[in-house]
C-alpha cells in the first residue's frame, strides 16, 4: 500500500479507464502540429471542392489517385508562386503522419512510391527544385552591421532599448550559432503557448532569462581584471522532448559596439537588475576586482529580476512579452537591406558564419555540438560554404597559394551596395492602387466603412463590440499587407535589376573614359542622429582598445551611454513637421524661449502636451510644434488611445506631474490643457 493511502487502489477501475481510453500517442512538437493543422485545412478545402465524403473517412480510406489529385489541386491553388517538389514531397510527409495517427497503421508502400513519383515527375504546373544560395559572412560583415546598427541605421525602434537589444542578440547569435526559437520566442511556439494558456495546459516558456545569465569578473594572463558573460540555453530544436543545455562564456570586446559584456550591463542597468544597490551605475561595475584568494566572482542579480526575460517586445516593465524572432528578423532584414547586401540577411547567416568558423578548429563532435546536429550530414549539406576558399588552381601548380586574396573575393560584403535602395515613385504607389486585387480590398473597406457611418455618423463613435468594427479592421488589415505584398515584390525586382546592370554600367563608364559618372559607390549621406546617446556611440568606432586599465574610466562612460540609450525614444522623422519658429497668430503673443530645457506652463498652442512630459524623448522632439491642428488631433489620438480603460488620469506636463494634479477623464483633461496650458487637444 502506498504512503498515505487508506485503501489499496482499485486496479480494475484503472484498467478499465485505460481500456476505455484507448491508445496513448507522442505528443507532437508545436512546429510540427501547426503544420499538421495547416494541412488538415488544405485537405478539408479539398475534399468539399472534389465532392468527397468526410474528410477524416476519406483520409482513412485514401487511394493513390485521390491522392495525386489532392497535389494536383494544390499545384494549381497557390496562394503565390507553385510549390517546389521538396516542398510538395514535404506535405506528403506532413499527410503520412496524419494517415498514420488516424488509422494506427503506416501508408501502404506502393501508394507512397506510386504519389512520389507522381510528384517527382508528373505533376503539372510544379515549380523544379532549385538551389538557393546559402552565403556565409565573414566577421568582418557582422561588425559592419553592429556599426551600421548604432550610427547610420534610419529604422525607427518603439524604444532606443530595441536597438540595444537587436546589438545584443545579434552578438549572441554570431558567438553561438543557436537558430533564432532558442533565443527569441517563434510565432508557432506564441500561437501554441496562447491555446495552451487559455486550455490551462501549461504555462509560458521563458527564454534568456536572467536567472539564466551570469556576469563574471576574473583575471586574464597580466592580472588585468576581465569580464564576461556565461549564458546558459535550454531550448532548442525539438523543445523540451529533446532537452539539453549549452554553456557559452564570452568574454569582453576591444569595441564596445560588439562587446557582449557592454550591452548587458547597458540592459541590466537599465532594468536595475543588481542585487547591490551600489551598482548604480557603470563606473561601479567596472570598478570591481577579483578580491584576493580568488578565481573569479559572480555579479548577482536581484531576486525580483531572475525570472523576467533580457530580450523584451515593448517597455521596460518586468511583466512585457518576450522579444519575438518574427519582429527581430524583420529589424535584421531592414539593417541588411539598408547596408545594401544583394542577398537578404537572416539569422541562419550569422549561424553559417558560427559553425564555418569552428569547422576546422574544433572536431567534428564540438561542431556538432555547438550546431545541435547529430551527425556531419546536416552541416555538409545545409551549412558549409559553397564557396571554395582555398587556392586550388595554386596548389596544383606548385606554386604559393594566395588564399587571403581568395577569401576576399568570396566575400559576401563585396558587393554590398547601399545605392541599391531605390525609393518608389508616385506613379508605383499609384499603380499599385489601382491593381485588381488591392482595388477590390480597398471597395470592400470603403463599404464596411460607409455602413459604420450610416449607423453610428462615424468610425470613430462605433462601439469595439460593433460586428462591423472588426469586418472593418479586418479589411482595412487586408488591404494594407496586399499593398505592402506588391510594394515589396517591385521593391525586391529593383534591387535585382540594380545588381544585374551595376558592372556593366561601370565597365562602360571606365572603357568611354569617363571620369564623373554617377559610379555605384556613390557616397551616402551620414544620417544626423537626433539622439544624443546614439552620436556619441557613433563616436566610438574605430577607436583603441577599451579593455586596458588606463581605458577603464571611458569603457565605463560608453557602456553608461549605452545604458541611457534605452530610456530614449525617437520619433520618426516623416511623422510630424517641425516648426521650430514661433507659431504667430493675432490672439496670442509670442511665447519667448528660453536657455535651459524647462518646460513652461503656458506653451505652444499646436505643441503635444503627452510629448511636452516624456522625458525620453530629446528637447528638441518633445517642444516641437505641428504644423496645423488636425495634425496635432491626429497625433493626440494615439496617447489617448493608450489611456482607455484608466481610472485616474494625471496631467502629463512636468509641473502637473510633479505636484500630482489628476483629472476625472479625457474631457477634463481637454478642458485642463486648454485653460492651464493654452494646448488645444482636438483635430479641428
Amino acid at each position: 500500500m502506498a504512503v498515505g493511502q487508506d485503501r489499496p487502489r482499485d486496479w480494475t477501475a484503472v484498467i478499465d479507464g485505460f481500456a476505455e481510453h484507448g491508445r496513448h500517442v507522442e505528443p507532437y512538437a508545436g512546429a510540427t502540429q501547426s503544420s499538421i493543422d495547416h494541412m488538415r485545412k488544405r485537405w478539408q478545402s479539398f475534399c468539399l471542392e472534389a465532392a468527397l465524403p468526410d474528410p477524416e473517412e476519406a483520409l482513412q480510406n485514401v487511394q493513390a489517385a485521390q491522392l495525386k489529385a489532392f497535389f494536383q489541386w494544390m499545384i494549381e491553388n497557390a496562394e503565390r508562386t507553385p510549390p517546389q517538389i521538396g516542398t510538395l514531397k514535404q506535405y506528403f510527409r506532413i499527410l503520412k503522419m496524419i494517415y498514420k495517427r488516424g488509422t494506427g497503421a503506416m501508408l501502404d508502400e506502393d501508394v507512397v512510391c506510386d504519389v512520389n513519383a507522381f510528384i517527382q515527375y508528373y505533376a503539372e504546373g510544379k515549380k523544379e527544385t532549385s538551389h538557393r544560395p546559402k552565403p556565409v559572412p565573414s566577421g568582418e560583415d557582422l561588425v559592419n552591421m553592429l556599426h551600421f546598427l548604432y550610427s547610420r541605421d534610419k529604422t525607427t525602434y518603439p524604444d532606443e532599448r530595441q536597438r540595444v537589444q537587436q546589438g545584443f542578440l545579434m552578438i549572441i547569435h554570431a558567438s553561438s550559432g543557436l537558430r533564432p526559437s532558442s533565443v527569441t520566442q517563434s510565432n508557432k511556439g506564441r500561437r501554441k503557448m496562447e491555446a495552451d494558456k487559455s486550455a490551462g495546459v501549461v504555462e509560458e516558456v521563458v527564454k534568456l532569462r536572467y536567472r539564466d545569465v551570469a556576469l563574471l569578473v576574473g583575471e586574464d594572463e597580466q592580472g588585468r581584471p576581465r569580464f564576461a558573460v556565461e549564458a546558459i540555453f535550454t531550448y532548442f530544436k525539438g523543445g523540451n522532448r529533446r532537452p539539453q543545455r549549452k554553456t557559452f562564456t564570452w568574454t569582453d570586446q576591444a569595441d564596445i559596439l560588439t562587446c557582449p559584456v557592454a550591452h548587458l550591463v547597458a540592459l541590466a542597468l537599465h532594468d536595475k537588475a543588481f542585487k547591490l544597490p551600489s551598482l548604480r551605475d557603470a563606473s561601479c561595475v567596472f570598478s570591481l576586482t577579483v578580491p584576493s584568494g580568488e578565481k573569479r566572482i559572480t555579479i548577482p542579480w536581484g531576486d525580483d529580476i531572475l525570472d523576467t526575460p533580457i530580450l523584451r517586445g515593448r517597455g521596460d516593465g518586468t511583466r512585457a512579452a518576450q522579444l519575438q524572432d518574427s519582429v527581430s528578423a524583420k529589424r535584421l532584414k531592414s539593417l541588411g537591406e539598408q547596408m545594401g547586401y544583394p542577398q537578404t540577411v537572416t539569422w541562419y547567416w550569422l549561424r553559417r558564419l558560427v559553425l564555418n568558423a569552428v569547422d576546422g578548429f574544433g572536431s567534428e563532435e564540438v561542431r556538432n555540438q555547438v550546431a545541435g546536429h547529430l551527425d556531419s550530414r546536416t552541416y555538409r549539406n545545409n551549412y558549409q560554404d559553397q564557396r571554395i576558399s582555398l587556392d586550388v588552381a595554386s596548389l596544383v601548380r606548385g606554386q604559393k597559394t594566395e588564399d587571403a586574396l581568395l577569401r576576399k573575393f568570396n566575400d559576401v560584403g563585396l558587393n554590398a551596395d547601399p545605392n541599391a535602395n531605390i525609393a518608389l515613385p508616385r506613379e508605383t504607389h499609384d499603380y499599385i492602387a489601382a491593381l485588381s486585387d488591392v482595388a477590390a480590398l480597398q471597395a470592400e473597406q470603403s463599404r464596411i466603412a460607409e455602413c459604420i457611418k450610416n449607423k453610428y455618423g462615424s468610425i470613430k463613435n462605433a462601439p469595439i463590440s460593433e460586428e462591423l468594427v472588426g469586418e472593418y479592421v479586418q479589411a482595412k488589415n487586408s488591404h494594407r499587407a496586399r499593398k505592402e505584398f506588391h510594394k515589396t515584390r517591385i521593391i525586391s525586382q529593383l534591387r535585382k535589376d540594380f545588381f544585374m546592370r551595376k558592372d556593366a554600367e561601370l565597365i562602360e563608364a571606365q572603357l568611354n573614359g569617363s571620369e564623373a559618372h554617377r559610379t555605384a559607390r556613390t557616397e551616402q549621406k551620414v544620417p544626423i542622429l537626433a539622439v544624443p546617446e546614439r552620436a556619441e556611440l557613433a563616436t566610438l568606432i574605430g577607436i583603441e582598445d577599451m579593455r586596458s586599465p588606463s581605458m577603464r574610466a571611458q569603457r565605463a562612460a560608453a557602456v553608461q551611454v549605452m545604458a541611457d540609450l534605452c530610456c530614449r525614444v525617437e520619433l520618426k522623422r516623416n511623422a510630424v513637421r517641425y516648426n521650430n519658429s514661433l507659431i504667430k497668430e493675432s490672439s496670442e503673443e509670442p511665447i519667448p524661449t528660453t536657455d535651459d530645457e524647462r518646460i513652461p506652463m503656458k506653451c505652444q498652442r499646436l505643441q503635444c502636451l503627452f510629448c511636452l512630459g516624456d522625458e525620453r524623448l530629446t528637447f528638441k522632439d518633445r517642444t516641437r510644434t505641428f504644423s496645423q491642428q488636425y495634425t496635432l488631433g491626429r497625433h493626440v489620438e494615439n496617447h489617448f488611445n493608450a489611456l482607455q480603460g484608466s481610472c485616474e488620469i494625471s496631467c502629463p506636463h512636468p509641473e502637473c506631474k510633479a505636484t500630482g494634479i489628476t483629472v476625472n477623464n479625457l474631457d477634463h483633461l481637454k478642458n485642463h490643457a486648454q485653460k492651464e496650458h493654452g494646448i488645444r487637444l482636438q483635430c479641428r
